[in-house]
């Protein structure tokens, strides 16, 4: 690198030189691109105790909970009818909320599959009143199944979701609000569902929106 110096208060001051690059790149500092663990033989043992043990385990609590979530989907949502027009829609009987309700359990099993042992929270403490619409980042699978389980909501999704194979129908026992984003109308008409659904008193529980 060139010699460069800051002029200030009558002295010159030295940024870069020869000479201290010099004693900067022989220095025995530690590369913090190279693995310093000296303990990796423990690593290895606890790799392969963990293959044999947890792997396994998380696998079969995976399929397990996720052919639960299937039949409590399929159970949920028999008979439920689909309305031409957001606004036709009502919110769901007290049998099929308790459906929601096994199937929202049951998906802390399915994010121990996931491996999601524990999570910590470090959020303040949640307010107390009653709230209407919760907005949330959305940067994984992971995060939308965990507010999931944490939270009751209707979802604002993406059209297509609907139509997919399984997922399709655990999404519709949320009683979600579809919207295809590249319609002007669409969005028109999931803004005023939005509106109708927070009001008080409307039956439907919170609007889950994530604004990515």
């Amino acid at each position: 690198l060139p010699k460069k110096d800051v002029v200030g208060r009558g002295r010159s001051v030295t940024l870069f030189s020869p000479r201290r690059m010099s004693i900067f790149l022989h220095s025995s500092a530690p590369d913090p691109w190279e693995i310093q663990d000296t303990s990796r033989s423990y690593e290895w043992i606890k790799l392969f105790i963990t293959a044999l043990t947890l792997f396994p385990l998380r696998i079969m609590i995976f399929f397990l909970s996720f052919g639960l979530a299937i039949l409590l989907s399929i159970i949920g949502t028999i008979g439920l009818k689909t309305p031409k027009k957001l606004e036709d829609t009502i919110p769901l009987g007290k049998y099929r909320t308790f459906i929601r309700l096994l199937f929202r359990l049951n998906l802390r099993f399915f994010l121990v599959g996931f491996g999601v042992w524990w999570v910590n929270k470090t959020e303040l403490e949640e307010k107390k009143e009653p709230y209407q619409i919760l907005i949330a980042n959305h940067i994984a699978y992971l995060d939308a199944l965990y507010i999931a389980y944490t939270y009751d909501f209707c979802p604002v999704v993406k059209a297509e979701i609907l139509s997919w194979p399984l997922i399709g129908r655990m999404v519709r026992l949320f009683q979600p609000i579809p919207v295809a984003r590249d319609s002007k109308t669409s969005r028109h008409d999931v803004k005023m569902e939005i509106e109708r659904r927070t009001r008080a008193g409307s039956g439907f529980p919170p609007v889950l929106v994530f604004p990515e």
